[in-house]
Protein backbone atom coordinates (compact mmCIF):
# COMPACT_ATOMS: atom_id res chain seq x y z
CA UNK A 1 0.00 0.00 0.00
CA UNK A 2 2.93 2.07 0.18
CA UNK A 3 1.35 4.10 3.24
CA UNK A 4 -0.79 6.45 1.28
CA UNK A 5 -3.59 6.78 2.19
CA UNK A 6 -7.23 5.69 0.45
CA UNK A 7 -8.65 8.65 -1.36
CA UNK A 8 -12.46 9.01 -1.07
CA UNK A 9 -13.11 7.67 -4.50
CA UNK A 10 -11.68 4.29 -3.06
CA UNK A 11 -13.49 4.33 -0.34
CA UNK A 12 -16.96 4.83 -1.98
CA UNK A 13 -15.62 1.86 -4.22
CA UNK A 14 -15.12 0.03 -0.63
CA UNK A 15 -18.39 0.34 0.64
CA UNK A 16 -20.00 -0.83 -2.86
CA UNK A 17 -17.83 -3.94 -1.93
CA UNK A 18 -19.08 -4.39 1.20
CA UNK A 19 -22.89 -3.75 0.17
CA UNK A 20 -22.56 -6.41 -2.26
CA UNK A 21 -21.07 -9.26 0.52
CA UNK A 22 -22.25 -8.14 3.68
CA UNK A 23 -25.97 -7.06 1.84
CA UNK A 24 -26.24 -10.86 0.27
CA UNK A 25 -25.87 -12.26 3.07
CA UNK A 26 -28.08 -9.72 4.92
CA UNK A 27 -30.34 -10.75 2.31
CA UNK A 28 -29.78 -14.79 2.85
CA UNK A 29 -30.65 -14.22 6.14
CA UNK A 30 -33.71 -12.34 5.70
CA UNK A 31 -35.21 -14.50 3.56
CA UNK A 32 -35.89 -17.08 6.38
CA UNK A 33 -38.12 -14.39 8.12
CA UNK A 34 -39.84 -14.20 4.99
CA UNK A 35 -39.81 -17.44 3.45
CA UNK A 36 -40.18 -19.65 6.57
CA UNK A 37 -40.27 -18.58 9.84
CA UNK A 38 -39.14 -17.32 13.30
CA UNK A 39 -38.24 -20.48 14.71
CA UNK A 40 -36.18 -21.08 11.76
CA UNK A 41 -34.06 -18.12 12.56
CA UNK A 42 -33.06 -19.00 15.33
CA UNK A 43 -31.98 -22.29 14.35
CA UNK A 44 -29.98 -20.17 11.84
CA UNK A 45 -28.75 -17.91 14.78
CA UNK A 46 -26.83 -21.13 16.39
CA UNK A 47 -25.49 -22.12 12.98
CA UNK A 48 -24.02 -18.82 12.45
CA UNK A 49 -22.81 -18.47 16.00
CA UNK A 50 -20.68 -21.45 15.90
CA UNK A 51 -19.28 -20.02 12.27
CA UNK A 52 -18.61 -17.11 13.78
CA UNK A 53 -16.53 -18.25 16.99
CA UNK A 54 -14.61 -19.90 14.51
CA UNK A 55 -14.21 -17.12 12.35
CA UNK A 56 -12.90 -15.30 15.55
CA UNK A 57 -10.28 -17.73 15.65
CA UNK A 58 -9.23 -17.31 11.96
CA UNK A 59 -9.33 -13.38 11.84
CA UNK A 60 -7.21 -13.79 15.07
CA UNK A 61 -4.59 -16.20 13.43
CA UNK A 62 -4.81 -14.86 9.81
CA UNK A 63 -6.47 -11.71 8.75
CA UNK A 64 -5.52 -9.43 10.94
CA UNK A 65 -1.71 -10.00 11.32
CA UNK A 66 -2.17 -10.27 7.56
CA UNK A 67 -3.51 -6.77 7.54
CA UNK A 68 -0.28 -5.34 9.88
CA UNK A 69 2.42 -7.44 8.77
CA UNK A 70 1.46 -8.04 5.01
CA UNK A 71 -0.10 -4.65 3.70
CA UNK A 72 3.15 -2.83 2.83
CA UNK A 73 4.32 -3.66 -0.66
CA UNK A 74 7.44 -5.56 0.12
CA UNK A 75 5.96 -8.04 2.06
CA UNK A 76 4.69 -10.15 -0.71
CA UNK A 77 6.34 -13.30 0.74
CA UNK A 78 4.02 -13.10 4.25
CA UNK A 79 0.92 -12.70 2.15
CA UNK A 80 1.32 -15.98 0.12
CA UNK A 81 2.06 -18.13 3.61
CA UNK A 82 -1.15 -16.49 4.69
CA UNK A 83 -2.75 -16.95 1.65
CA UNK A 84 -1.96 -20.77 1.59
CA UNK A 85 -2.53 -21.38 4.84
CA UNK A 86 -6.16 -19.77 4.75
CA UNK A 87 -6.97 -21.98 1.63
CA UNK A 88 -6.01 -24.57 3.31
CA UNK A 89 -8.02 -24.07 6.88
CA UNK A 90 -11.05 -23.65 4.59
CA UNK A 91 -10.78 -26.69 2.94
CA UNK A 92 -9.48 -28.83 6.07
CA UNK A 93 -13.27 -27.32 7.44
CA UNK A 94 -15.50 -27.82 4.35
CA UNK A 95 -14.37 -31.67 4.42
CA UNK A 96 -14.77 -32.20 7.70
CA UNK A 97 -18.23 -30.62 7.66
CA UNK A 98 -19.45 -33.14 4.97
CA UNK A 99 -18.11 -35.97 7.35
CA UNK A 100 -20.25 -34.65 10.24
CA UNK A 101 -23.36 -34.10 8.57
CA UNK A 102 -23.29 -37.14 7.49
CA UNK A 103 -23.20 -38.87 10.71
CA UNK A 104 -25.72 -36.52 12.41
CA UNK A 105 -28.00 -33.83 10.70
CA UNK A 106 -29.92 -32.96 13.58
CA UNK A 107 -29.75 -31.73 16.92
CA UNK A 108 -26.81 -29.95 17.93
CA UNK A 109 -23.96 -32.05 15.61
CA UNK A 110 -25.98 -30.85 12.63
CA UNK A 111 -26.24 -27.68 13.74
CA UNK A 112 -21.84 -27.66 14.37
CA UNK A 113 -21.22 -29.41 10.77
CA UNK A 114 -23.20 -26.59 9.19
CA UNK A 115 -21.48 -23.84 11.28
CA UNK A 116 -18.07 -25.25 10.45
CA UNK A 117 -19.60 -25.57 6.79
CA UNK A 118 -20.52 -21.86 6.35
CA UNK A 119 -16.95 -21.01 8.15
CA UNK A 120 -15.05 -23.14 5.89
CA UNK A 121 -16.31 -21.29 3.01
CA UNK A 122 -16.46 -17.88 3.99
CA UNK A 123 -13.50 -17.82 5.27
CA UNK A 124 -11.98 -18.33 2.03
CA UNK A 125 -13.90 -15.48 0.45
CA UNK A 126 -12.76 -13.31 3.47
CA UNK A 127 -9.02 -14.16 3.04
CA UNK A 128 -9.73 -13.53 -0.84
CA UNK A 129 -10.74 -10.47 -0.69
CA UNK A 130 -8.06 -9.32 2.16
CA UNK A 131 -5.28 -10.08 -0.55
CA UNK A 132 -6.88 -8.75 -3.54
CA UNK A 133 -7.67 -5.73 -1.35
CA UNK A 134 -4.09 -5.73 -0.64
CA UNK A 135 -2.45 -6.62 -3.84
CA UNK A 136 -4.74 -4.81 -6.14
CA UNK A 137 -6.34 -2.49 -4.36
CA UNK A 138 -10.39 -2.04 -3.59
CA UNK A 139 -11.27 -3.02 -7.11
CA UNK A 140 -10.04 -6.22 -6.73
CA UNK A 141 -11.76 -6.86 -3.80
CA UNK A 142 -14.98 -5.41 -5.26
CA UNK A 143 -14.95 -8.34 -7.84
CA UNK A 144 -14.58 -11.26 -5.70
CA UNK A 145 -18.03 -9.93 -3.66
CA UNK A 146 -19.95 -9.43 -7.23
CA UNK A 147 -19.38 -12.77 -7.79
CA UNK A 148 -20.61 -14.26 -3.95
CA UNK A 149 -23.59 -11.67 -4.42
CA UNK A 150 -24.33 -13.54 -7.97
CA UNK A 151 -23.58 -16.92 -6.88
CA UNK A 152 -25.93 -16.70 -3.54
CA UNK A 153 -28.63 -15.47 -5.63
CA UNK A 154 -28.49 -17.86 -8.47
CA UNK A 155 -28.54 -21.06 -5.68
CA UNK A 156 -30.68 -19.36 -3.48
CA UNK A 157 -33.74 -19.04 -6.05
CA UNK A 158 -32.89 -22.74 -7.44
CA UNK A 159 -33.32 -24.03 -3.87
CA UNK A 160 -36.77 -21.95 -2.97
CA UNK A 161 -38.06 -23.56 -6.09
CA UNK A 162 -36.82 -26.83 -5.74
CA UNK A 163 -36.87 -27.42 -2.09
CA UNK A 164 -37.84 -24.59 0.02
CA UNK A 165 -35.57 -22.57 1.54
CA UNK A 166 -34.07 -22.72 4.94
CA UNK A 167 -30.69 -22.94 7.09
CA UNK A 168 -29.49 -25.59 4.93
CA UNK A 169 -30.38 -23.89 1.68
CA UNK A 170 -28.94 -21.04 3.14
CA UNK A 171 -25.42 -22.44 4.21
CA UNK A 172 -25.63 -24.40 0.73
CA UNK A 173 -25.73 -21.01 -0.91
CA UNK A 174 -23.02 -19.72 0.67
CA UNK A 175 -20.46 -22.62 -0.19
CA UNK A 176 -21.66 -22.88 -3.86
CA UNK A 177 -21.16 -18.81 -3.80
CA UNK A 178 -17.97 -18.74 -2.17
CA UNK A 179 -16.57 -21.23 -4.76
CA UNK A 180 -17.65 -19.21 -7.66
CA UNK A 181 -16.54 -15.91 -5.86
CA UNK A 182 -12.94 -17.01 -5.11
CA UNK A 183 -12.27 -20.43 -6.31
CA UNK A 184 -9.40 -19.50 -8.27
CA UNK A 185 -7.52 -18.31 -6.13
CA UNK A 186 -8.46 -20.86 -3.70
CA UNK A 187 -6.93 -23.43 -6.08
CA UNK A 188 -4.25 -21.58 -6.67
CA UNK A 189 -3.38 -20.65 -2.99
CA UNK A 190 -3.87 -24.24 -2.56
CA UNK A 191 -1.54 -25.30 -5.14
CA UNK A 192 1.51 -23.04 -4.44
CA UNK A 193 2.56 -24.36 -1.55
CA UNK A 194 4.73 -22.46 1.30
CA UNK A 195 7.80 -24.47 2.85
CA UNK A 196 7.71 -25.16 6.87
CA UNK A 197 10.92 -22.54 6.86
CA UNK A 198 7.99 -19.41 5.30
CA UNK A 199 5.86 -20.50 8.39
CA UNK A 200 8.41 -20.53 10.68
CA UNK A 201 9.65 -17.19 9.41
CA UNK A 202 5.80 -15.59 9.54
CA UNK A 203 5.29 -17.23 12.76
CA UNK A 204 8.20 -16.01 14.84
CA UNK A 205 7.83 -12.60 13.43
CA UNK A 206 3.93 -12.07 14.37
CA UNK A 207 3.95 -14.87 17.35
CA UNK A 208 3.20 -11.70 20.05
CA UNK A 209 0.56 -9.96 18.13
CA UNK A 210 -1.13 -12.93 16.98
CA UNK A 211 -1.67 -14.31 20.67
CA UNK A 212 -3.16 -10.96 21.43
CA UNK A 213 -5.39 -10.27 19.27
CA UNK A 214 -6.05 -14.25 19.25
CA UNK A 215 -7.31 -13.28 22.50
CA UNK A 216 -9.09 -10.49 21.56
CA UNK A 217 -11.17 -12.31 18.82
CA UNK A 218 -12.52 -15.32 20.94
CA UNK A 219 -13.74 -12.93 23.46
CA UNK A 220 -15.29 -10.63 20.64
CA UNK A 221 -17.23 -13.55 19.19
CA UNK A 222 -18.55 -14.85 22.67
CA UNK A 223 -19.48 -11.40 23.59
CA UNK A 224 -21.49 -11.11 20.24
CA UNK A 225 -23.11 -14.53 20.05
CA UNK A 226 -22.73 -15.84 23.05
CA UNK A 227 -25.97 -14.20 24.17
CA UNK A 228 -27.78 -16.70 21.64
CA UNK A 229 -26.64 -20.07 23.92
CA UNK A 230 -28.40 -18.16 27.16
CA UNK A 231 -31.50 -17.70 25.65
CA UNK A 232 -31.35 -21.47 24.06
CA UNK A 233 -30.76 -22.66 27.36
CA UNK A 234 -33.35 -20.28 29.18
CA UNK A 235 -35.82 -19.49 26.61
CA UNK A 236 -36.75 -20.73 23.35
CA UNK A 237 -35.77 -20.71 19.80
CA UNK A 238 -38.11 -17.99 19.06
CA UNK A 239 -36.93 -15.96 20.90
CA UNK A 240 -33.36 -16.79 19.79
CA UNK A 241 -35.09 -15.60 16.16
CA UNK A 242 -36.02 -12.48 17.58
CA UNK A 243 -32.56 -11.51 18.60
CA UNK A 244 -30.93 -12.42 15.16
CA UNK A 245 -33.78 -10.60 14.11
CA UNK A 246 -32.85 -7.58 16.07
CA UNK A 247 -28.88 -8.31 14.92
CA UNK A 248 -29.44 -8.81 11.56
CA UNK A 249 -31.23 -4.99 11.33
CA UNK A 250 -28.42 -3.43 13.00
CA UNK A 251 -25.87 -5.52 10.74
CA UNK A 252 -25.53 -2.69 7.48
CA UNK A 253 -24.23 -0.44 9.85
CA UNK A 254 -22.03 -2.56 11.48
CA UNK A 255 -20.75 -3.91 8.45
CA UNK A 256 -20.32 -0.51 6.87
CA UNK A 257 -18.27 1.01 10.14
CA UNK A 258 -16.21 -2.72 9.55
CA UNK A 259 -15.43 -1.53 5.95
CA UNK A 260 -13.81 1.75 7.08
CA UNK A 261 -12.06 0.32 9.47
CA UNK A 262 -10.15 -2.23 7.97
CA UNK A 263 -9.05 0.05 5.55
CA UNK A 264 -8.09 2.96 8.86
CA UNK A 265 -6.54 0.06 10.02
CA UNK A 266 -3.70 -0.08 6.93
CA UNK A 267 -3.70 3.39 7.31
CA UNK A 268 -2.95 3.66 10.93
CA UNK A 269 -0.35 1.28 10.66
CA UNK A 270 1.62 2.48 7.72
CA UNK A 271 1.02 6.38 10.18
CA UNK A 272 2.70 4.10 13.05
CA UNK A 273 5.51 2.92 11.21
CA UNK A 274 6.13 6.50 9.98
CA UNK A 275 5.73 7.74 14.08
CA UNK A 276 3.15 9.64 13.20
CA UNK A 277 1.69 9.32 16.57
CA UNK A 278 -0.61 12.56 16.47
CA UNK A 279 -2.15 11.12 13.12
CA UNK A 280 -3.56 8.04 14.66
CA UNK A 281 -4.79 9.94 17.83
CA UNK A 282 -6.53 12.71 15.51
CA UNK A 283 -8.21 9.92 13.56
CA UNK A 284 -9.79 8.41 16.68
CA UNK A 285 -11.38 11.95 17.26
CA UNK A 286 -12.74 12.18 13.50
CA UNK A 287 -13.88 8.54 13.46
CA UNK A 288 -15.77 8.49 16.66
CA UNK A 289 -18.06 11.18 15.71
CA UNK A 290 -18.63 10.52 12.58
CA UNK A 291 -19.34 7.01 13.79
CA UNK A 292 -21.60 8.24 16.07
CA UNK A 293 -23.25 10.66 13.88
CA UNK A 294 -23.93 8.24 11.22
CA UNK A 295 -25.26 5.38 13.71
CA UNK A 296 -27.62 7.86 15.25
CA UNK A 297 -28.83 8.60 11.79
CA UNK A 298 -29.17 4.66 10.76
CA UNK A 299 -31.15 4.57 13.78
CA UNK A 300 -33.56 7.41 13.02
CA UNK A 301 -34.21 5.76 9.64
CA UNK A 302 -34.62 2.44 10.94
CA UNK A 303 -37.15 3.62 13.74
CA UNK A 304 -39.05 5.47 10.99
CA UNK A 305 -39.05 2.07 8.56
CA UNK A 306 -40.25 0.36 11.59
CA UNK A 307 -43.50 2.80 12.23
CA UNK A 308 -44.74 2.83 8.90
CA UNK A 309 -44.58 -0.62 8.47
CA UNK A 310 -46.37 -1.26 11.69
CA UNK A 311 -48.99 1.48 10.37
CA UNK A 312 -49.48 0.32 7.10
CA UNK A 313 -49.02 -3.78 7.42
CA UNK A 314 -48.83 -4.72 10.69
CA UNK A 315 -48.02 -3.88 14.70
CA UNK A 316 -44.68 -4.50 15.75
CA UNK A 317 -44.30 -5.67 19.60
CA UNK A 318 -43.76 -3.28 21.89
CA UNK A 319 -40.94 -5.60 23.59
CA UNK A 320 -39.24 -6.05 20.03
CA UNK A 321 -39.28 -2.13 19.62
CA UNK A 322 -37.63 -1.78 23.29
CA UNK A 323 -34.89 -4.62 22.38
CA UNK A 324 -34.06 -2.86 19.34
CA UNK A 325 -33.76 0.26 20.87
CA UNK A 326 -31.30 -1.21 23.32
CA UNK A 327 -29.48 -2.83 20.40
CA UNK A 328 -29.70 1.11 19.51
CA UNK A 329 -27.39 2.12 22.29
CA UNK A 330 -25.18 -0.90 21.66
CA UNK A 331 -24.66 0.42 18.15
CA UNK A 332 -23.67 3.77 19.76
CA UNK A 333 -20.63 1.95 22.41
CA UNK A 334 -19.79 0.09 18.98
CA UNK A 335 -19.34 3.51 17.15
CA UNK A 336 -17.17 5.06 20.04
CA UNK A 337 -14.87 1.67 20.51
CA UNK A 338 -14.19 1.00 16.96
CA UNK A 339 -11.89 3.70 16.23
CA UNK A 340 -10.05 2.60 19.04
CA UNK A 341 -9.71 -0.82 18.80
CA UNK A 342 -8.39 0.51 15.32
CA UNK A 343 -5.93 1.96 16.91
CA UNK A 344 -4.87 0.12 19.56
CA UNK A 345 -4.13 -2.80 16.55
CA UNK A 346 -2.04 0.10 14.35
CA UNK A 347 -0.10 0.73 17.22
CA UNK A 348 0.72 -3.13 17.57
CA UNK A 349 -1.12 -2.91 21.43
CA UNK A 350 -4.09 -5.85 20.91
CA UNK A 351 -3.72 -6.43 24.65
CA UNK A 352 -5.99 -3.67 24.80
CA UNK A 353 -8.61 -5.58 22.67
CA UNK A 354 -8.00 -8.64 24.18
CA UNK A 355 -8.38 -7.33 27.44
CA UNK A 356 -11.96 -5.61 26.66
CA UNK A 357 -13.35 -8.00 24.64
CA UNK A 358 -12.41 -10.54 27.61
CA UNK A 359 -13.78 -8.76 30.18
CA UNK A 360 -17.15 -8.12 28.06
CA UNK A 361 -17.45 -11.67 27.07
CA UNK A 362 -17.16 -12.65 31.08
CA UNK A 363 -19.47 -10.31 32.01
CA UNK A 364 -22.41 -11.21 29.30
CA UNK A 365 -21.52 -14.91 30.33
CA UNK A 366 -20.99 -14.49 33.97
CA UNK A 367 -24.52 -12.58 34.25
CA UNK A 368 -26.71 -14.48 31.95
CA UNK A 369 -25.74 -17.96 32.88
CA UNK A 370 -26.46 -16.78 36.28
CA UNK A 371 -30.01 -14.76 35.48
CA UNK A 372 -30.43 -17.10 32.93
CA UNK A 373 -33.30 -14.49 31.83
CA UNK A 374 -36.11 -15.96 29.64
CA UNK A 375 -37.46 -12.28 28.14
CA UNK A 376 -36.05 -10.50 24.79
CA UNK A 377 -35.64 -7.17 26.49
CA UNK A 378 -33.42 -8.76 29.64
CA UNK A 379 -31.31 -10.80 27.52
CA UNK A 380 -30.46 -7.18 25.21
CA UNK A 381 -29.97 -5.40 28.20
CA UNK A 382 -26.92 -8.17 29.62
CA UNK A 383 -25.34 -7.16 25.59
CA UNK A 384 -25.73 -3.88 26.61
CA UNK A 385 -24.18 -3.95 30.01
CA UNK A 386 -20.76 -5.78 28.40
CA UNK A 387 -20.67 -3.25 25.86
CA UNK A 388 -20.70 -0.70 28.45
CA UNK A 389 -17.92 -2.50 30.08
CA UNK A 390 -16.25 -3.25 26.44
CA UNK A 391 -16.43 1.18 25.63
CA UNK A 392 -14.96 1.89 29.14
CA UNK A 393 -11.94 -0.87 29.26
CA UNK A 394 -10.91 0.37 25.60
CA UNK A 395 -11.14 3.97 26.16
CA UNK A 396 -8.87 3.79 29.34
CA UNK A 397 -6.42 1.73 27.81
CA UNK A 398 -5.80 3.70 24.41
CA UNK A 399 -5.53 6.97 25.96
CA UNK A 400 -2.25 5.96 27.67
CA UNK A 401 -1.11 5.14 24.39
CA UNK A 402 -1.09 9.33 23.95
CA UNK A 403 -0.35 10.36 27.45
CA UNK A 404 2.92 12.81 28.09
CA UNK A 405 3.40 12.60 23.78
Amino acid sequence: MGGKEFPRQKRLIALIDQVFYAGTNFGLTMLLVVLANIETLGRFALVASVSALLHSVFVGVVLEPLTVFGSHENEHRVRAVYSHFGSLVSFVCLFFAGLLYLIGQDGYIGVFALGLAMFGAQSAVLCGKRIALIENGVLGSLVISVRYALGAVAVSAAAFFCCGYDERSLVAAVILASILACGYWWARALWERASIQDFLNVASKVRSYTTWTLASSVPSSVSAHGVYWIAEVASTQAVVGLLKLCEQLVMPLGQLLMTMSILDQIESAAEFRAEKRTAVQDRITVRTWAYMKLTALYFACLAAGLLAYSVIIGRVSAGFMVALCVYGLIALLNAFSIPRNVAAKACRRPDFVATAYLLTSVTICVVGFSWKPDGLVHLTLILLLGWVVHAASLQRSVSSLFVSR
